[in-house]
């Protein structure tokens, strides 16, 4: 058997291969979740971006379109919120 350093390291938050129980067909389940994961991580992309350009934006006066952009993220990140709840619900 073989000995990994982080033997006590919790594993909580790595689901995503504890649930392959079938490697014969992907279930739409799966692809669902596999698709989830993907928006997840492009809206933490995209909210990065809303947050800088409302930086420039504000640099350029443009106050109300910083404003919008920071709203804007704000959203996506409620979103992100219910693509985590998602998420957990498939597990």
């Amino acid at each position: 058997m073989h000995h990994h350093e982080n033997a006590s390291h919790n594993h909580n938050h790595n689901h995503s291969h504890d649930h392959d129980h079938d490697h014969r067909s992907q279930t739409n389940k799966d692809r669902i979740q596999k698709m989830i994961t993907h928006w997840l991580k492009h809206n933490d992309d995209h909210i990065k971006n809303y947050l800088d350009w409302s930086e420039k934006a504000k640099d350029e006066n443009l106050q109300q379109l910083s404003d919008l952009l920071k709203d804007i993220a704000d959203i996506s990140l409620t979103l992100n919120e219910k693509f985590k709840q998602a998420l957990n619900y498939l597990e």
